[in-house]
């Protein structure tokens, strides 16, 4: 099955077109803050190295966060709009859940990213694939106390937060840093599109305030 992974999550956007394991094409931009205007012209691209068109797409996975939320919207609209314009399935892979996905580790995989405000996005992953801890948002100082109430078994970190957090026991490398659209692709591959629906996963508000602003006078 010819698989689009798109990922816009995080700082790298990435774009790959996997046939099983496969990679086919794939385009990467690391300029953040661009993947509203990079995103579309980075599928072009991975088609053309394929030597495909869109309509060989037979589904669509999408990042849907936690992470940016600028990122995680440009992802779902242009994901969501190739897979109704080409008829094709779409579904929505964590961005921890990829992260723990790329790294080849028989643990339970905690992954971790930096969701700013003192706090790491945080979730476990079982070698099976399994998630064992939800995606949520967790303050650094508590880390330890927030681990310790979860029976996960023996486990490993991943993920570009491990930095934020002090003395942790396992860490896995591997370029297991950031999402990317491969193991978005290939877990995409797997799961069943109705019960992975492409929604966004924010775990918390945007932290934006509306302003107050007095009464119109008309």
């Amino acid at each position: 099955m010819r698989v689009l992974g798109l990922e816009t999550s995080s700082q790298r956007a990435s774009v790959v077109l996997l046939d099983g394991e496969r990679v086919l094409g794939e385009a990467v931009s690391d300029v953040a803050g661009a993947h509203a205007e990079r995103l579309l012209p980075m599928i072009a691209e991975t088609l053309r190295l394929a030597g495909l068109v869109a309509t060989a797409v037979e589904r669509v996975g999408v990042g849907v966060g936690p992470g940016s939320f600028t990122g995680v919207r440009v992802g779902l609209s242009v994901g969501r709009g190739m897979a109704r314009g080409l008829g094709v399935p779409v579904v929505g892979v964590g961005s921890l859940r990829a992260i723990a996905a790329a790294c080849e580790d028989p643990r339970t995989l905690v992954a971790l990213l930096d969701a700013r405000r003192s706090e790491v996005f945080a979730a476990a992953y079982g070698a099976d694939g399994e998630e064992r801890i939800a995606p949520q948002a967790v303050p650094i100082a508590g880390f330890d106390a927030w681990l310790s109430s979860h029976d996960i078994g023996e486990h490993a970190f991943v993920g570009a937060g491990c930095a934020l957090v002090d003395r942790l026991p396992i860490a896995v490398d591997g370029g297991c840093d950031l999402p990317h659209a491969r193991a978005v692709a290939q877990v995409a591959a797997r799961l069943d599109p109705e019960q992975h629906v492409a929604t966004p996963v924010y775990v918390r508000d945007a932290g934006a305030t509306p302003q107050k602003l007095p009464a119109s006078p008309f």
